[in-house]
């Protein structure tokens, strides 16, 4: 795939590394791009409901 000048092609991951996490630090388990990646797989999937989908995460 080729793109126009002074563009670049990244994955999801790195994408979902680059939003900033808004969160204390202090009890973070998971960083922000996992806990995010989980829910674009929880929405692909046909998800609906954040605390039915959050056992996707386990």
């Amino acid at each position: 795939m080729e793109l126009p000048a002074g563009r670049e092609a990244f994955g999801l991951l790195t994408a979902l590394a680059r939003v900033p996490d808004p969160r204390d630090p202090r009890g973070v388990r998971y960083s922000l791009a996992s806990v995010l990646a989980v829910a674009v797989c929880a929405v692909m999937a046909g998800g609906e409901h954040v605390r039915r989908d959050r056992r996707l995460g386990r």
